[in-house]
């Protein structure tokens, strides 16, 4: 499952235009950034809620923290989330939980 979530990550990167390709000037790379940084966060908390007893319960406190990087000599680009989740287990009680992603 987690690796379904990398490839799509990578899938949004490579879409949007980050990975390759002459460097766009810096008001589109700005709104490339925002644009990309928003799949992400979406396809995060999309895993994530598969991950819960209760997906419908889930909220997200904090903004997940995001961090690419690329090894050109591998030709390997990596994402990797982390962010705190609140959800009800399964006897109603709110809980806080960590995840990592990458």
């Amino acid at each position: 499952m987690i690796k379904s979530l990398v490839v799509t990550l990578l899938l949004v990167l490579i879409s949007s235009g980050c990975a390759s390709g002459p460097a766009p000037a810096p008001r589109q790379s700005l709104e490339m950034q925002e644009k990309w940084k928003a799949q992400v966060l979406q396809s995060y908390q999309e895993y994530v809620k598969l991950q819960l007893v209760s997906p419908a319960s889930a909220q997200f406190p904090y903004e997940p923290s995001v961090s690419a990087s690329y090894m050109p000599d591998k030709n390997v680009s990596t994402l990797v989330a982390m962010g705190q989740v609140d959800s009800q287990n399964r006897f109603g009680a709110m809980l806080r939980s960590s995840f990592i992603i990458g």
